[in-house]
């Protein structure tokens, strides 16, 4: 098993063409982007959900009334699950793992939840199945360093500002994740397997048998 995934993953380096080099120097390049004709098919299938609102008690100061668009946010997300091959959920799982691992409090479960949708819409790899997750992963802490200071837009308009509190865990991740890629793709399992657990924690094993 360590044997195929060795294989796979030096396949992938030959494909990605940009082999990371454990340095933050590559963030800020424009990840590949998704062949054109997959981005108009998803446009096509990614149908932007009719926002409706659901009205929710906020129980601030003297509390009060407001609309919510969580309903809208769901399907959303529910949308791009389907449209990339389960890989949104399974990413935003990964994430706020690392989010909880890391105490990453700044970066809130909704935001990673619109990120890691904004990100699979542009990976050029968003159909691949659980070969891939590694540089998933890896990619997408490079994506999301690079989102420091802006803002996602939520269904209905409102933006919202990412700030940059959890800028340096972020880029903390990345180094690991890189590391973690070329010690797979070595087939050093066991020091791959520190570099995640550096991410993900100690409940992920840190070798396959």
């Amino acid at each position: 098993m360590d044997r195929l995934r060795a294989t796979a993953s030096a396949a992938r380096s030959v494909l990605d063409r940009r082999e990371h080099d454990g340095t933050l120097g590559c963030v800020g390049k424009p990840i590949i982007r998704a062949p054109r004709t997959i981005k108009k098919l998803a446009h096509k299938t990614i149908k932007k959900p009719a926002h409706a609102y659901i009205i929710v008690c906020d129980s601030k100061g003297e509390g009060r009334y407001v609309p919510s668009t969580a309903i809208a946010e769901a399907e959303e997300l529910d949308l791009s699950d389907r449209v990339w091959n389960g890989n949104t959920r399974a990413l935003i799982r990964m994430v706020k793992c690392w989010q909880d691992n890391c105490n990453v409090v700044p970066l809130k479960s909704f935001m990673i939840e619109r990120l890691a949708a904004d990100f699979l819409f542009e990976w050029e790899y968003h159909l691949k199945g659980v070969f891939y997750y590694d540089w998933m992963v890896r990619d997408f802490f490079a994506y999301l360093i690079s989102r420091a200071n802006g803002y996602i837009v939520m269904p209905g308009g409102e933006m919202i500002s990412l700030g940059s509190d959890w800028l340096t865990r972020a880029q903390t991740a990345y180094r690991n994740a890189v590391n973690a890629c070329h010690n797979d793709r070595d087939n050093y399992q066991y020091l791959a397997g520190e570099e995640w657990q550096k991410i993900f924690g100690s409940k992920i094993p840190q070798g396959v048998l």
